[in-house]
Order: structure tokens, then C-alpha cells, then sequence
């Protein structure tokens, strides 16, 4: 079932008796946890569904750039997992991260309808610091 405004623009209604708009799910990314010299966890969460259970859920990864991409743009890395999900959050792992490096990440979720993606965020992956030196007992020098 589909209404149309007054530019000719159609929207599709599921067939329930209230009306339902469906749609590609609606997605939100959180900020990006667990942070290290190599990994990071990507954390959405699926906000509604709109009208059609989510069929896949993950996340993308790219350099960081001050514009949003999609899976299957250029540099862009998409981990996702596949099944049935309703509204809710889940986390997505990442590794093999460069060094120091900032990073974009977008949450996304399918439905039957399309694919949506959360707003892009951004963290920069840990510097990769020297622990103190281990000096087997000998005592540093004290400059006078």
C-alpha cells in the first residue's frame, strides 16, 4: 500500500490496520569502546525497526574524513552479522587497527526494506608508549 503527497512522492504503509510506515531500520552509533593500539569495539543500536525485523547489524570502518561512506565505498571496511534482530543494542569487534590513527565508524542495520546508517563518529586507536625501562637493579644517576 503506498500514499503519495503532493510532489507525486510515494510512501509505502505496511498492511496492518494502523498504518505502519516501513522502512530501512533506524540505527544510532554510540561512541566506540575498548580502545587499544590495534582494536576497538563498534557499539549501535537499532532504534525501530520500521515495519520489517532487521536481517543484518554490524558496522563500518574507514580512515578518518570529515564525510559519511557506506559499505562497498572505497577504504571502507564492513563487519556485520547476519540472523533476525529487533530493537536493541549491539557491539561490533574490530582489529588489525593501524598504530595511533584516528578512524570513522558507522553503525548500519537491513531490513526488507533497505539498509540505514547511524551518525558517523570518530576516536583515534592508542599510541603504542614504551612501559618504563627495566634496569635489573642498577640505579639511575643523579645529575648535580
Amino acid at each position: 500500500m503506498q500514499a503519495y503527497n503532493g510532489a507525486d512522492v510515494a510512501t509505502a504503509f505496511s498492511d496492518g490496520t494502523q498504518g505502519t510506515p516501513v522502512a530501512a531500520p533506524t540505527v544510532t552509533t554510540e561512541a566506540v569502546t575498548g580502545i587499544t593500539v590495534s582494536d576497538a569495539i563498534a557499539n549501535g543500536t537499532i532504534t525501530s525497526i520500521n515495519g520489517s525485523i532487521a536481517t543484518s547489524r554490524g558496522a563500518i570502518i574507514y580512515d578518518y574524513t570529515d564525510s559519511d561512506k557506506e559499505a562497498g565505498d572505497a577504504g571502507v571496511t564492513s563487519i556485520g552479522n547476519d540472523g533476525n534482530f529487533d530493537v536493541g543494542s549491539y557491539t561490533i569487534n574490530f582489529g588489525g587497527l593501524n598504530v595511533n590513527s584516528q578512524y570513522n565508524v558507522r553503525a548500519f542495520a537491513t531490513n526488507a526494506y533497505g539498509t540505514s546508517y547511524g551518525a558517523r563518529t570518530d576516536f583515534w586507536t592508542l599510541a603504542n608508549v614504551p612501559g618504563k625501562p627495566n634496569l635489573n637493579g642498577v640505579l639511575p644517576a643523579r645529575l648535580t
